[in-house]
């Protein structure tokens, strides 16, 4: 039979495991988009998509080779800093998208030979969403996505 200081060394052990295992690495997901997939917009941003690059914005490769860089907490939505790097092989335009904002776009950027691709811009991101780039390329249009999220005054979201 078991005392009741065996239950009780049982039910410590047990309870001294639960954090233990909290500290084990675990392998991180998979990323949701891989290089070389396709980058899905919502409606909205495709007609945008699609009057800026007609019917080539039905085929948005995802890439790592431009970033589109913008705080992950934005504590004033009205002037949200984004920057947009990477390799500038044959970029001939930029475009950031914003998917909750009064306007999907964010910004237009057309590149020309000798320019540099370091841009950087202020959005006005309402609330929190999803900020998409994209980039025509002579291989067609490539994107990447971040996400920003819009907190009022000290961050309570």
């Amino acid at each position: 039979m078991y005392s009741y200081s065996d239950k009780r060394r049982t039910l410590i052990k047990a309870g001294l495991t639960v954090p233990l295992l909290s500290h084990i690495a675990l392998p991180a997901p998979a990323a949701q988009t891989a290089e070389g997939s396709r980058l899905l917009l919502p409606p909205r941003l495709l007609a945008e998509a699609r009057r800026l690059y007609g019917d080539e914005a039905d085929n948005i490769l995802v890439t790592d080779r431009l970033e589109l860089h913008a705080p992950v907490i934005a504590e004033n939505g009205a002037v949200v800093p984004v920057r947009v790097s990477g390799a500038r092989e044959l970029v001939s335009s930029l475009a950031v998208l914003i998917e909750q904002g009064p306007s999907p776009l964010g910004g237009f950027f057309t590149l020309y030979d000798g320019v540099d691709i370091p841009v950087r811009l202020r959005v006005r991101v309402p609330k929190t969403s999803d900020l998409y780039l994209l980039a025509q390329t002579s291989q067609g249009l490539l994107g990447t996505k971040a996400n920003v999220k819009v907190t009022i005054g000290c961050g309570g979201g």
